[in-house]
Order: C-alpha cells, then sequence, then structure tokens
C-alpha cells in the first residue's frame, strides 16, 4: 500500500470512529449507557454492526475510548501548561483559561460528558480510570499549591478542581444565561496567586 492510500485509509478509518463516538456518546446521554445496544449505534452512525466491531470488539471498548479521549485532553493541557508557564500561578491561570476554552469550542461533547458521569453503570466500568485521574490532578495540585505556600495544599487542590467542575456543571445546564466569564476570573483571584497574598496584613 503506498503512502497516499494509508494516509486515505487512516483519514477514513478516523472519521468512522469519530462518527461512532459521536453516536454512542448522543445514545449513551440519552438512553443511558446500560439501555444503549451496539446495534443502535451502528445504526444512528450509518455503518454496519461488524464494521462496528471492526473497530471497537465491545461496548465497553467504546466507552473506555470516549473517557479516554476527554482524559487525554486533560494530560495534554497539563503537559502543554507545565511547558508555557514558569510560575505555579500561571500554571494555574492557564488551567482555569484552558479548561474554559475547551468548553466553549465542544459545547455539545463537554454537556454529554457530564451526563455520562452522573451514571452509575459508566461509573463503574470506568473506576480503575477514573481512580487514576483523580490521583494524579491531586498529586498535581499539591504540587503546585504547596510551591505557592499554602499549609493545607491537598485540600486547596480538592476544593480547585471542585470548583471548576461546578463551574462547568452550571455552565453547560443553563439556557446561555451563566456569567462564565464573570466565575472563570472570580476563580482565577482566588487560586492564583501565593498563600501568603491572601492573608491580612499584621502589623
Amino acid at each position: 500500500m503506498t503512502a497516499k492510500r494509508q494516509a486515505r485509509f487512516k483519514s477514513l478509518r478516523d472519521s468512522s470512529k469519530e462518527r461512532i463516538e459521536h453516536a454512542a456518546l448522543e445514545l449513551f446521554a440519552k438512553k443511558g449507557y446500560g439501555s444503549t445496544s451496539i446495534s443502535q449505534i451502528a445504526k444512528a452512525a450509518g455503518i454496519s454492526k461488524g464494521l462496528m466491531y471492526n473497530y471497537y470488539k465491545s461496548k465497553e471498548a467504546l466507552l473506555e475510548a470516549i473517557v479516554q479521549k476527554s482524559f487525554e485532553w486533560g494530560k495534554a493541557m497539563f503537559t502543554a501548561g507545565v511547558a508555557q508557564t514558569e510560575k505555579p500561578e500561571d500554571l494555574l491561570r492557564y488551567v482555569v483559561e484552558a479548561s474554559v476554552a475547551a468548553v466553549l469550542e465542544k459545547p455539545v461533547f463537554w454537556k454529554l460528558m457530564t451526563s455520562l458521569a452522573f451514571q452509575e453503570e459508566v461509573l463503574k466500568a470506568m473506576a480503575p480510570e477514573i481512580k487514576k485521574l483523580r490521583k494524579h490532578n491531586v498529586a498535581f495540585g499539591n504540587e503546585i499549591f504547596t510551591a505557592l505556600g499554602y499549609p493545607n495544599p491537598v485540600e486547596q487542590a480538592l476544593l480547585f478542581a471542585a470548583s471548576i467542575d461546578g463551574m462547568f456543571f452550571h455552565y453547560i445546564l443553563s439556557d446561555g444565561s451563566y456569567p462564565l466569564e464573570g466565575v472563570k476570573n472570580l476563580l482565577i483571584d482566588k487560586f492564583c496567586h501565593p498563600y501568603l497574598n491572601d492573608r491580612p496584613n499584621t502589623p
């Protein structure tokens, strides 16, 4: 197979996988993961059931691919932030702003991903990966808030993550009236600075 044909084959394969994952994500969000079948996903994606299994060996593998994509985005964001910033407070600011930009760029994807996060079957199926991601995020936050001088860096990391999650949850479920930019700026003001700057002046 020539390089040109290989590139075309890869493009077609990637396009098919993207259609499958998007169709699956919509069905998982609408019908529930447990109530969605491979046949329904194949029909929604406009491909045969046999071709579906050529890309994903099971519904569980398809779910893992979808969730893993969001995890990989998060890891790539952290890596880019580390490369582009020097101060820990600037890295936190980068994380907040990059996260907001991602949600604004693909609101439908993140809305559907949010709906998956509340499905017990999904949480159970992805428990090992979710646990690994949380461990990574807490370690990252602990390192950053320690560098900023906070006496309780782990708790600050958890509060920071919960604040970002809450901001996106309310924005995604709103009718467009949620003041995302204003809340983002408040979040930056609260967290993205050294601890000493947040303490009242003492004589």
